[in-house]
């Protein structure tokens, strides 16, 4: 796996401070304070010794020391113990090998041993990752280079190299012939230590360039960082609560990129965080020759693919990684991706530069509406494209500018092509030198384009395990550290197998058994902001006003807005609660509708839906709009929503008119009807005429 010894340990060296200094990284690299994890629970002997991690296996490994009675210890990758056995190794450093495939210890005075289970040992695993409870002996003793007999050396699977702490100073000690390579002195003085504060056997190497080494400070309860130089890089403080007193002279260890210090109080290894390392976001699943790796939003699908003949299969996988379905489209595809300026899904062939058959050239990979291989393809531009210059090249697009960058196969330089004539634009020469690495670290074929102004451009350090950034005149910007546990060996022999989709780094891991995803790009992740018409706009909190069952609501305003940098993707919106089911959404409402169920925005877009309430029957209403998205801190936000169904009161009955005539001689005027001036008149004869009558009644 490793052909690219050339003298990087000595380019380590030279460039460690230098990359510091360039790409603006500093202790900007150091998480303080460190983040704790995990803890791996159920380690019950005393003299625990040093910790490991399998990818394969997905499990963590540790031992104890004292004799070769001890134990040896399992567990699955949340920390928690699956099995013990006895190896019968008295042992003190604990690590993987992937040059080996083997689980390796360092047992207790290798330095000046003689017997059959000293000096470096496997601790021998079944085809599951489970111990068999015997070992191996890989390099006799003595190995007088390791020096101190407890010493518990860590490794550099890169170099083949043990880094062995003595005091204050590392011997650096050749795995394969116990040959001592150098002597490290660290900086305690300007780390402001003397060694007795420090764990006495153990540096851990971190594989992080220009952070390489890391030992416990027990004393102040810290983590030292110093480069591979041993000058000192900075601190990283731990927890108050951490109890220490196991880990003076053992009980530390390094793996997946986590620094890990035995407990007893919690009876485990707690683990932490002390180097930033590039954030994962998923796994693709795929085999074979791969290629490259695009992302249509329209559809929440990533889209990958095999190249070497025409008859490799093309894959489709949902927004989680998932696996959907695989075809075969018929090309030998080298680049892919989506070109929303054409909506169609679009494959650089293999030598689009030079070939002339009708599958060669700027092919389409022809989908159906519902985001599925159709199994056919279509040529957009037929080769030859000799401004592509290369027949292995594997071009990133640029959809607002309409271009390729095509990177020129074992070269530092870049062609910037036209997409819609093929036209030559220009040349980028990246700067590699001040990124600390030659044209044989990197990736051949693949750079990937962002679309992050002044990161533009980034490519796989393979040798590093970085992702190094670059502006558009080629001048380095940054790098950003990969996980050690990524397996770059396809690279070695096959440089194709990455790609740049949905502002994430893809890179093939066999290991894995596909891409792995990581977020490289120094700019503000996806942040998500939710306002809404009723006031106060920013409260999460929609308070409708009372409605009449059976009738609906004003619409009121939802508005989605990504106030970060990278893209981000709303990947659900659903009404939930109670009284969900008088509720009601629309994506199409307002002045930028949202326009569907998956919401793509990019830096400072925003999208807007409209929600009703509807009551069926009277009484408080409440239910909750739930927003998803991969904004990483806030990923899911809920709106509470509210209002009443109010039927109105009945209006009030009018009052009864009088009856007509009767006793009490009261008198109706008919104001309607015109005045008459002899009504008066005959009022008064009338009433003379009835006193009359009275008068003569009486007599």
């Amino acid at each position: 796996m490793i052909n690219n010894q050339k003298s990087i340990w000595f380019r380590r060296a030279v460039f460690g401070l230098s990359i510091l200094l360039v790409s603006g990284l500093g202790h900007a690299g150091i998480i303080n304070p460190a983040t704790e994890t995990l803890t791996l629970t159920g380690s019950v002997q005393s003299s625990v010794m040093g910790v490991a991690y399998i990818p394969g296996f997905d499990r963590y490994y540790a031992a104890s020391g004292g004799s070769t009675g001890v134990e040896a210890y399992v567990y699955d990758n949340a920390g928690a113990l699956l099995a013990t056995a006895n190896p019968g190794v008295d042992n003190r450093a604990l690590y993987y090998n992937p040059n080996t495939s083997l689980l390796e210890s360092v047992s207790y005075n290798a330095s000046g041993g003689s017997s059959a289970v000293s000096g470096i040992m496997s601790l021998d695993l079944d085809a599951n990752g489970d111990y068999t409870g015997t070992n191996t002996q890989l390099l006799a003793p003595p190995i007088p280079a390791l020096g101190s007999s407890q010493t518990m050396p860590s490794y550099d699977p890169l170099n083949d190299l043990l880094y062995a702490k003595n005091g204050a100073n590392v011997n650096v000690v050749h795995h394969s012939t116990g040959a001592l390579s150098t002597t490290i002195s660290l900086d305690l003085a300007t780390a402001g230590v003397v060694a007795g504060d420090l764990n006495n056997h153990h540096i851990a190497f971190t594989g992080v360039l220009g952070h390489e080494l890391a030992v416990l400070d027990y004393i102040h309860k810290q983590v030292l960082i110093f480069d591979i130089s041993g000058a000192f890089v900075g601190a990283c403080a731990l927890p108050a609560d951490l109890d220490v007193s196991a880990a003076d002279n053992f009980g530390t260890g390094y793996a997946n990129d986590q620094f890990f210090i035995y407990d007893p109080t919690v009876v485990g290894y707690r683990g932490f965080k002390i180097l930033t390392i590039a954030p994962e976001t998923i796994t693709l699943p795929a085999t074979g020759r791969l290629m490259g790796i695009t992302y249509i939003p329209a559809y929440g699908r990533y889209y990958a693919a095999r190249g070497g003949s025409t008859g490799g299969e093309a894959y489709v996988y949902d927004n989680a990684g998932a696996l959907l379905a695989t075809a075969n489209p018929g090309v030998d595809n080298r680049a892919l991706y989506y070109n929303p300026n054409t909506s169609l899904l679009e494959s650089v062939s293999y030598n689009a530069s030079g070939g002339s058959s009708a599958v060669s050239g700027i092919m389409s990979l022809d989908l159906d509406a519902n985001g599925d291989y159709t199994g056919t393809n279509t040529q957009l531009v037929p080769a030859p494209i000799p401004t592509l210059t290369h027949q292995q090249t594997m071009p990133s697009y640029d959809p607002v500018n309409d271009l390729l960058y095509a990177k020129i196969s074992g070269t530092d330089t870049v062609k910037v092509v036209q997409r819609s004539n093929v036209a030559f634009s220009s040349t980028i020469t990246l700067d590699l030198a001040a990124a600390g690495v030659v044209i044989g670290d990197v990736h051949v074929n693949f750079i990937g384009f962002t679309g992050v102004a002044g990161q533009e451009l980034v490519i796989l350090d393979i040798t590093n395990k970085r992702a190094l950034l670059f502006d558009l005149g080629g001048a380095f910007v940054a790098a950003s550290q990969l996980p050690t546990n990524l397996d770059v060996s396809y690279f070695w022999t096959k440089n194709f197998g990455a790609g740049y989709a949905k502002d994430q780094f893809f890179i093939y891991d066999e290991t894995a058994g596909g891409y792995r995803g990581f977020r490289v790009v120094s700019a503000p992740a996806p942040d998500i902001d939710v306002s809404d018409s009723l006031a106060p706009a920013a409260d999460l909190q929609m308070p409708f006003a009372d409605v009449v069952p059976g009738s609906s609501s004003s619409q009121a305003i939802v508005t989605l807005s990504n106030q970060g940098t990278l893209i981000l993707t709303v990947t659900n919106v659903v009404l939930s609660g109670a009284d969900a089911s008088q509720f009601s959404f629309d994506f199409t409402a307002g002045a930028t509708p949202c326009s569907g169920l998956i919401i793509v925005l990019d830096g400072g877009q925003s999208c807007t839906l409209g929600v009703t309430f509807a009551p069926s029957s009277d009484g408080a209403k409440s239910a909750a709009l739930d927003i998803s998205s991969d904004d990483p801190d806030e990923a899911n936000v809920s709106i509470a929503l509210s209002g009443s169904g109010v039927t109105p009161a009945p209006a009030p009955a009018p009052a009864p008119a009088p009856a007509a005539g009767g006793g009490g001689g009261g008198c109706t005027f008919n104001t309607g009807a015109p005045f008459d001036p002899l009504l008066p008149l005959m009022m008064i004869l009338g009433g003379v005429y009835l006193w009359r009558q009275r008068g003569a009644l009486k007599h």
